[in-house]
C-alpha cells in the first residue's frame, strides 16, 4: 500500500481550537459566529504564516459542556470558557495579538512545553 504525500502546513505561532458541538453551538457558537471570527482575525492581521493558523480549527465537542463557547488556545495551552463576540475581541487583542492571556476568561491552563534549546 502506497502512502499518500506528506502533507504541508505552513508556519504558525498558536491555534486556535474551537468547540462547535451542540451545547456550544447552542451558547452562541454557530455557523455566523465562526463566520465573523475568521473575518475578525483577518481584519486584525493575526491569520498566516508565523501567527495563527490559517483558520480556526472546528472541534466537534472540547468535553467540557455547559460553559461553552469554549476556545482552546495552543500551544499556549490556554481555554476559555463563555466565550462571547466581546470577549473573542479581547482575545484576539490580548492574546493573540500582545501575547498575553486574557486571565479572567480562562478557566484551565495545559502544561507547559519547554522551550527549545539552541
Amino acid at each position: 500500500m502506497t502512502r499518500p504525500p506528506k502533507p504541508n502546513i505552513v508556519a504558525y505561532r498558536r491555534h486556535l481550537l474551537v468547540c462547535t458541538g451542540r451545547r456550544c453551538v447552542e451558547d452562541g457558537m454557530d455557523a455566523a459566529a465562526l463566520n465573523d471570527l475568521a473575518r475578525r482575525l483577518t481584519a486584525a492581521g493575526v491569520l498566516g504564516e508565523g501567527a495563527v493558523r490559517v483558520k480556526p480549527s472546528r472541534v466537534d465537542c472540547l468535553g467540557v459542556c455547559g460553559s461553552g463557547p469554549i476556545v482552546c488556545v495552543q500551544p499556549d495551552g490556554v481555554w476559555y470558557w463563555s466565550v462571547t463576540s466581546h470577549e473573542m475581541d479581547r482575545i484576539i487583542e490580548q492574546h493573540l495579538i500582545q501575547g498575553r492571556a486574557v486571565d479572567d476568561l480562562v478557566f484551565h491552563r495545559g502544561p507547559v512545553m519547554p522551550e527549545a534549546e539552541p
